[in-house]
């Protein structure tokens, strides 16, 4: 006899309706070996899969829907193809793709109205359009602070966007990503102690553990954001090419 007690009940009692468990692959075999069982949950079908998928989506896609920029008027169509493919992503919910994408948008809006500026649009100029498509960003910027096409102020919030959002999310640079995300309380079942124990105030850029869970929450909680920034630019540099 002992008085340890059931891992399954343990677990049962300290975490029922969590979302989340993370754990490594050595931990984990050794709480199957401790007794720890898993449910066996019907298989469902690719089909049954889908249906579930985007049933669960539809009424949140509809209403969010309602907070996501149009792209302007304009006879431009990369550019409202990327509108088009930045809200599918968030009614979809793929996020991190969403905020890719509206970073990609700002650099295009910027390239082709320098490429507008300095050359026009009324006859596709294919050695100036090389020549902007090989610039970076941080280059691209400063052309475009040359051509007056931005003020100090907006100046200094793209350097910041390309910085903070645009080199991270399209290098995937994860830890910057995550960089000031903190799990203010943790609960996890030591295998050791084999009690639950509470940690606090985790960071998750520091944790590769977190860093997918963190990162999925940033993504969720700044895309709409992000993509009005796009927006914003956007409608700056083409609010007088309205169709």
């Amino acid at each position: 006899m002992t008085d340890e007690p059931d891992i399954n009940e343990l677990l049962a009692k300290h975490f029922e309706g969590a979302t989340q468990f993370i754990s490594t692959p050595e931990t984990l075999k050794q709480m199957v070996r401790a007794g720890l069982k898993f449910d066996k949950q019907k298989p469902i079908t690719d089909e049954e899969y889908v249906d579930q998928l985007f049933a669960g989506r539809q009424a949140k896609a509809k209403e969010f829907i309602k907070q996501l920029p149009t792209p302007p008027d304009i006879a431009l169509p990369p550019l409202t193809s990327l509108y088009d493919e930045i809200r599918e992503c968030i009614l979809f919910g793929l996020n991190g793709g969403a905020i890719t994408l509206s970073a990609i948008l700002v650099e295009f809006a910027i390239k082709h109205a320098i490429v507008d500026r300095t050359k026009g649009v009324e006859v596709y100029d294919k050695d100036e359009w090389d020549r902007i498509e090989a610039r970076e960003l941080g280059k691209v910027i400063d052309e475009a602070a040359k051509l007056k096409l931005f003020d100090d102020d907006e100046i200094k919030l793209l350097k910041t966007f390309k910085d903070k959002v645009r080199n991270p999310y399209l290098h995937y640079n994860i830890k910057k990503i995550t960089t000031g995300a903190v799990m203010p309380e943790v609960s996890g079942y030591n295998i050791k102690t084999k009690k639950i124990e509470k940690q606090y105030n985790l960071k998750a850029e520091d944790n590769p553990f977190l860093w997918q869970l963190a990162k999925r929450h940033i993504d969720e909680a700044s895309v709409l954001n992000y993509f009005q920034f796009a927006d914003s630019v956007v409608k700056k540099l083409f609010s007088n090419k309205t169709k």
